[in-house]
């Protein structure tokens, strides 16, 4: 009886740790709600364009926002989430993939550290060899990730 109580007490106190780490994971959901707020919020400010610095031109630019990828990955030696979202140039003629790293407070609050111009008008300005990343979504549950805690296609 001894062992088979010390076993259920084992058992239901993996459980209990389980849970609290799965509570405490971020959803892909959650943190598209953060680059949403910083870019509605940076819209709202900023007469209702979104402005980024392009430093190979040295000036800023303003652009029309068109919307946010599906696809959310986990940047494992950074800690760090990103996501692209899309943006084109107040004439139409360029089209911005910008990339938005999303980073956890110590109090569990999503923030947006970092804002990247990955592509311009399909051409990568940069890659991100070197990084070792993880999806979110349904393709980490399908690899076995356990930053994924809702599926989301992509």
């Amino acid at each position: 009886m001894r062992k088979f109580f010390a076993f259920f007490c084992v058992v239901a106190l993996c459980f209990i740790f389980t849970a609290k780490l799965v509570a405490a994971e971020v959803t892909v959901s959650e943190i598209q709600g953060a680059m949403q707020e910083y870019i509605n919020t940076d819209i709202d400010l900023k007469g209702g364009y979104f402005l980024i610095n392009d430093p190979e031109n040295a000036k800023a630019v303003q652009l029309k926002y068109e919307g946010l990828h599906e696809k959310v990955k986990y940047i494992k030696n950074v800690d760090a989430y990103y996501a692209c979202a899309d943006f084109r140039s107040l004439d139409g003629a360029t089209l911005y993939d910008i990339d938005f790293w999303v980073k956890k407070h110590s109090n569990g609050e999503l923030y947006v550290e970092k804002i990247i111009v990955h592509k311009e008008n399909g051409k990568s300005k940069f890659s991100y060899a070197g990084y070792e990343l993880a999806p979110l979504g349904k393709a980490a549950k399908e690899a076995g990730s356990h930053h994924a805690p809702e599926a989301h296609s992509y």
